[in-house]
């Protein structure tokens, strides 16, 4: 049984994330065993590698040089320091809000 988007909502914000019934809805009744319920999440911008924004691409291309460039810095992948300013600049408005 598929839920339609608008009787739910996500919380983005807890780890792990959740999604929770909209306001006033209840979700539909499953049997109480395991794997009763599944959850499918599709993310993506399209098939086609021309779907992606191109303000993300940049911001992938900026990324990638820059740990390119400063290898050794990336070496520890637990403490990444320095990003270049133009990544935050281009991922600003491509950033999920809920």
């Amino acid at each position: 049984q598929e839920v339609d988007t608008a009787d739910y909502r996500t919380d983005i914000v807890s780890e792990p994330a959740r999604i929770n019934p909209a306001h006033g809805l209840v979700w539909p009744s499953s049997r109480d065993v395991t794997n009763a319920v599944y959850v499918t999440f599709i993310a993506g911008y399209g098939d086609a590698g021309s779907d992606v924004d191109e303000d993300l691409l940049s911001a992938v291309y900026l990324l990638l040089g820059h740990y390119y460039e400063h290898r050794e810095a990336a070496q520890d992948v637990t403490k990444v320091e320095a990003v270049p300013m133009g990544y935050y600049n281009l991922i600003t408005e491509l950033i999920l809000r809920a």
